[in-house]
């Protein structure tokens, strides 16, 4: 297993502002190259990320070089990972994070981004098909559309191919193609922003978090997408879905402070948090929880925020305050 680092020039990476405004740091991109799609056989063989840190970017890429199985780059990279607050992704809802979360599994690695919000730069430009209304959207379409080079000319299906020529001769020249994917592909990935001024640009940006929940004695770690939270005068609602229904059986728990429902066979989850009422300076309505009188366990990281014990709704919009969405400080 080897680590590759390179050094990244801050002015040479475009980011959408309103994007980047957006989100929390530090931040990462990421993105994988593997040996196939089936989670259970196939191996990580390069995991990239560019990431940005204390004001400066950096760029690392953990490669599996000659080891036999991809369990110590996937140590090593869990590692490391666990430090950033933001994950963006193209289309890691789909692949790259499902894929990593059951290799790591496989080796009863913890998986490491438990507290990360997510944005899937994929799910957020493909909702805008009948404006853009490209052939595919693929990641080199949206690069051609915007009119971005590339130096790397392979697909993810030669990466594959290049790999297994440098497992089976050490041809270094394969391995230098394989790199040079994997860094275009995540250099790009900040500069495909950009379509964002071909398209609408949404109210605000739709984050995936992962999180987990305590619900009794039983450990629940979840994702959601911040545009399903849904907020009524009675409850503040939250839909998701659970990777722990290999563990229980379906549950329904009703509280004086809350709701909760799963279902096992989907893992699919709602949380129902019951607000209460007030209103500040006799203008603004406050919503808030009961969070300390809770008996579940919503891990909020930032205490600070939930110390606070509310959220603010104005004109029947959630106020978010980077940390755990939902809580809030009071913003006129």
């Amino acid at each position: 297993m080897e680590i590759i680092k390179k050094p990244i020039h801050n002015p040479s990476i475009y980011f959408e502002t309103t994007l980047k405004e957006s989100i929390v740091e530090p931040y990462c991109f990421l993105d994988i190259e593997t040996t196939g799609f089936n989670r259970q056989y196939d191996q990580v063989i390069l995991i990239g990320i560019l990431y940005f840190e204390q004001g400066n970017y950096g760029f690392h890429q953990y490669f599996i070089g000659q080891d036999s199985n991809d369990e110590a780059l996937l140590r090593e990279f869990s590692k490391d990972f666990s430090r950033f607050s933001t994950l963006i992704t193209y289309n890691g809802l789909s692949f790259d994070l499902p894929f990593l979360r059951d290799r790591m599994r496989h080796y009863r690695i913890s998986f490491p981004y438990i507290h990360l919000s997510h944005i899937d730069l994929y799910r957020h430009i493909v909702q805008h098909k009948n404006i853009l209304q490209l052939d595919n959207y693929r990641l080199s379409s949206i690069e051609k559309f915007l009119g971005i080079d590339r130096i790397d000319k392979i697909d993810g299906k030669e990466s594959i191919e290049k790999f297994h020529l440098y497992r089976r001769s050490l041809d270094e020249a394969s391995k230098k193609e394989i790199l040079l994917h994997n860094y275009e592909d995540l250099l790009h990935l900040p500069m495909i922003t950009k379509i964002f001024s071909h398209i609408p640009s949404p109210d605000y940006i739709f984050h995936t978090y992962h999180d987990q929940i305590v619900i009794g004695e039983k450990q629940f770690h979840y994702e959601f997408e911040s545009k399903k939270l849904r907020f009524s005068s009675f409850d503040f609602q939250l839909k998701g879905k659970s990777w722990s229904y290999e563990n229980y059986h379906e549950i329904q728990v009703n509280d004086d402070l809350y709701q909760f429902s799963y279902d096992s066979i989907t893992g699919e989850f709602v949380l129902k948090l019951f607000l209460f009422h007030t209103v500040i300076d006799g203008k603004f309505d406050l919503y808030y929880l009961k969070l300390k009188e809770l008996n579940i366990g919503l891990d909020a990281k930032d205490s600070d925020i939930v110390d606070n014990n509310f959220i603010m709704v104005i004109n029947n919009r959630i106020q978010y305050e980077k940390g755990f969405p939902g809580y809030g400080k009071v913003f006129e």
